[in-house]
């Protein structure tokens, strides 16, 4: 059996979800106004499979860095947001392929508008 471990740069400690099968790996930072540390730790993030809707989530650390493992394939990420809180990206559909990594899939938050 060989067994490999990928450190990806600026991701400390990361929780991550697993998924049966081939594996790709989704990874990035939830960011908010101003660089605010506390508010993007204990997020979820969700990778939604688009032919499927099947959906995969996991929690960022405590500096809102996220590691996802899913399934190839063609996926929507996005970030659970608080109260009035809006999305201030929009991340295109991402595709990842069996051993894939996609680094740097960054989701800001903004204030209320």
């Amino acid at each position: 059996m060989l067994c490999a471990s990928v450190a990806l740069p600026g991701c400390g400690m990361l929780h991550a979800n697993t998924a049966p099968g081939a594996r790709a790996t989704i990874a990035g930072t939830v960011r908010a106004p101003g660089g605010a540390v506390g508010e993007t730790a204990n997020r979820e993030v969700q990778a939604v499979e688009i032919d499927t809707g099947k959906a995969y989530s996991v929690t960022t650390n405590n500096v809102g860095d996220y590691t996802l493992l899913i399934p190839p394939g063609n996926y929507r990420v996005s970030v659970t947001l608080r109260g009035e809180e809006v999305a201030a990206n929009k991340i295109d559909p991402l595709h990842v392929e069996a051993g894939g990594i996609k680094a740097g899939v960054d989701l800001d938050i903004a204030p209320p508008r």
